[in-house]
């Protein structure tokens, strides 16, 4: 009840917001008599493909025809007329059963005209129409005959959303790769084509086109213009490229309805369907038969926009079905009274995820391809839906993944004898839905029932990319254990049939162990621990765990802090190498000195055991710090690493400061600490991971040396230079002007090169009144 009291609250501040989005978004269209014009044409079956209407071809009576909003239907003779606007205005075909529109060589139908006789404003960031002149005489659609069975398939992709060619190579050798050749009969992409970057439509389409089938296209937010002052002249560029934002067709025994319901103020946008928009719905469904199923795609979900307002136009029809795309998670609701549907039953709507996954970021397979899960747990994939006369069944379809692979389940890998009541499973059921029946055993055994349970994935709390926000799943199923299992191994096996009566397994192996086998094992890792020389430190909140690999060279212990521990050093230590990961924060206070001899060294995360999540390394009072090697912060995903050196600190090393490797990372200076980098200090590392940490360095004061301070383009750089001085080998003056590096505005900085001493030296004049 409470999820369904949350609900209720956002579908009220929902409505809310709409209603003033819509008020300040929409502009209706001229009614001014000389800014009005009459579009004829023919509709005619193109024998010939010629493109052109000859006499002896014959013509299609009873084909609806739009503007976007009025809705005609072709005379006996193919004809018909509608009132556009005479300065921008798209005329199109709705497509009837058993006809196509010709494609052009991306495989985009070309069912349009658009009218723009002056063309788009021609100061666009991105080209939008081109000048087409005044309306021709006639505007003729040419259609081709083509059989459409009775039972199709479709496929469709929620926001490919690609911020680069490296993005679009991963959607291509990632998702549409093995959908070449498939049997699906057309594609439909729910929006938000691309990432704001609408000059990569061309390679994009070149890639989508390899699917050798006909692609529709819904607009989303990240598709605008958005360099124009209302929602009028938003999508310039789309028109260009795919025509119309909102229209219809049939195929087979479905009709099809794309809708426009993203809204640009001239600053945001905003979700909702504005008025001619549902005066299309309205004028388009007249001509549908009401047994006939509708399916409706749009971009921004259902449940997030005036939805009620549809879902009153579709009063009387038994057999609806609607998709959208925007929320990078998967999530179905069957909407009923409630929601403002007027039938009895419920219409399933599908926020059908995202084939980018998360904006195409996570840790990179042996390929390249970032996993890419979305925010709800699953696979970055698409539902390829069989439509049958006026029903319907899908399955979801992970790229790369057997077509059996709908789900993964969540236990502990090892569980204390006794304590298996205790233990919950989890099971993230990709394409669940509230009719889904989900049940579980053990070994073989009984079938017993799973609880739905939204929550968190636990998977992906490991993995996602910080500052990405994780959904409650509301896909997800869960259960005890039974109490009696023994010690050894056990096979804990998910079923789930859906409403479709399609059923799919998930297995996990667990293995149940004796707390004399848990004691044996520690005694065993202590004794590797000694003999391998890895260090136990005692801390404020307790010690140090341990590396069950990486022997020690004899110089010293590899010291691995593991854990949300804090341990402070206060006398001198050496060590062959340090590794900070999962929270752990390691303090040289006053007295203390590590000097790490062996090998790299790491702050958040690292190449020791398990190791994952966050580190902190802080040196101050009188803290020293001395590395032969370098020291990598933030060297895996969500794997935040931390550098402060502050009071009368040094640092010593030797080879480099890598800041942000993989993961956020932070370097922060003050008073009068002091870091000797006899190499670089890189803000980000040299390959491309398909995300972008960020890489921040920031000095207040005291003195950093360094060969060189670079920024690589695989991150997010900021060097916050405040106070202070920095002092970096060769002639290094031109690194003020780069755009990541920020000096403050109210001191007067001074970069001089001594050719003598082949060093540039930074810092800030000090004025009289500032002097001591």
């Amino acid at each position: 009840m409470g999820l369904q009291r949350q609900r209720f609250r956002d579908r009220l501040v929902t409505e809310w917001k709409i209603a003033a989005v819509l008020l300040a978004a929409f502009t209706p269209m001229p009614t001014l008599a000389q800014d009005q014009v009459t579009a004829r044409g023919v509709v005619f079956h193109d024998q010939n493909r010629n493109g052109k209407h000859e006499k002896d071809e014959p013509a299609l009576a009873n084909v609806p025809v739009s503007n976007g909003y009025d809705v005609a239907l072709t005379d006996a003779k193919g004809r018909y007329a509608l009132t556009i606007n005479n300065q921008d205005a798209v005329v199109f075909v709705i497509k009837p059963c058993g006809y196509r529109p010709p494609s052009n060589h991306h495989n985009l139908p070309q069912f349009h005209y658009v009218h723009r006789p002056a063309g788009s404003p021609p100061d666009l960031k991105y080209a939008g129409v081109a000048p087409t002149g005044p309306l021709p005489s006639s505007v003729d659609f040419p259609l081709y005959k083509q059989s459409e069975p009775n039972e199709f398939k479709v496929v469709f992709f929620g926001d490919p959303q690609p911020n680069n060619l490296s993005d679009i190579d991963h959607m291509a050798n990632d998702v549409i790769s093995e959908r070449i050749g498939s049997d699906a009969a057309f594609g439909i992409a729910l929006g938000d084509l691309m990432a704001d970057r609408l000059d990569l439509y061309t390679p994009y389409n070149r890639v989508m086109s390899q699917l050798g089938i006909p692609l529709w296209n819904v607009p989303g937010n990240h598709d605008l213009n958005m360099d124009v002052p209302n929602d009028a002249l938003s999508n310039e560029t789309w028109k260009r490229v795919f025509g119309p934002t909102t229209y219809s067709f049939d195929y087979g025994s479905v009709h099809f309805v794309v809708l426009d319901n993203i809204l640009w103020s001239g600053s945001s946008y905003g979700r909702g369907f504005d008025k001619r928009t549902l005066e299309f719905v309205e004028n388009d469904l007249k001509h549908v038969p009401r047994e006939k199923l509708v399916v409706i795609a749009m971009h921004a979900p259902l449940f997030t926009v005036n939805s009620r307002d549809l879902l009153a136009l579709l009063k009387n029809r038994p057999h609806t079905l609607s998709f959208s795309g925007h929320h990078h998670d998967i999530e179905q609701r069957f909407m009923g009274k409630q929601e403002g549907w007027p039938n009895t039953g419920t219409h399933h709507h599908i926020n059908a995820g995202a084939i980018c996954g998360i904006h195409w970021l996570g840790q990179p397979d042996e390929f390249g391809i970032p996993h890419a899960m979305t925010h709800c747990g699953s696979p970055n994939g698409y539902p390829v839906v069989t439509f049958k006369g006026n029903q319907y069944s899908i399955r979801f379809h992970a790229p790369r993944r057997s077509q059996n692979d709908q789900m993964h389940v969540f236990v502990p890998n090892e569980i204390l004898l006794g304590k298996s009541h205790d233990t919950t499973v989890l099971a993230n059921i990709y394409w669940g839905t509230e009719r889904s029946n989900v049940t579980f055993r053990i070994n073989n055994g009984d079938w017993r029932p799973m609880k739905r349970s939204p929550q968190h994935d636990p998977y992906l709390k490991k993995v996602i990319t910080p500052g990405h926000p994780l959904s409650i799943v509301t896909h997800m199923w869960s259960a005890k254990l039974p109490a009696d299992l023994r010690a050894g191994g056990h096979t804990v096996e998910v079923r789930t049939v859906d409403m479709y009566d399609q059923t799919f397994f998930g297995r996990r192996i667990v293995r149940i162990v004796t707390p004399e086998q848990l004691a044996a094992r520690e005694r065993a890792k202590q004794n590797a621990v000694q003999e391998s020389g890895v260090s136990h430190w005692e801390g404020k909140s307790g010690r140090w765990t341990a590396s069950q690999s990486w022997s020690a060279e004899p110089a010293g212990q590899s010291v691995f802090l593991h854990g949300a521990v804090v341990v402070t050093l206060s006398k001198e230590v050496t060590i062959n190498r340090f590794q900070l990961s999962h929270g752990a924060t390691l303090v040289i206070g006053k007295s203390g000195s590590l000097i790490s001899t062996g090998q790299a060294n790491y702050v958040g995360s690292g190449y020791l055991g398990d190791a994952n999540g966050g580190g902190h390394l802080k040196i101050d009072g009188t803290g020293r710090l001395s590395t032969r090697f370098s020291i990598s912060l933030g060297d895996r995903d969500a794997a935040p690493g931390k550098l402060t050196l502050i009071d009368s600190s040094q640092a010593s090393v030797d080879g480099g400061l890598y800041v942000g490797v993989r993961s956020d990372a932070r370097i922060t200076m003050d008073n009068k600490a002091r870091c000797v980098v006899d190499g670089p200090v890189q803000l980000g590392w040299g390959t491309n991971l398909g995300f972008r940490p960020s890489s921040i360095v920031e000095i207040r004061g005291g003195r950093l040396e360094a060969r060189s301070i670079t920024a690589t383009k695989h991150c997010q750089p900021v060097f916050l230079f405040s106070g202070g001085n920095i002092v970096l080998h060769g002639d290094q003056r031109a690194l003020v002007h780069q755009e990541w590096f920020w000096t403050s505005r109210h001191k007067q900085l001074d970069v001089q090169f001594d050719a003598k001493l082949n060093r540039t030296t930074f810092a800030y004049v000090v004025s009289r009144n500032q002097a001591p």
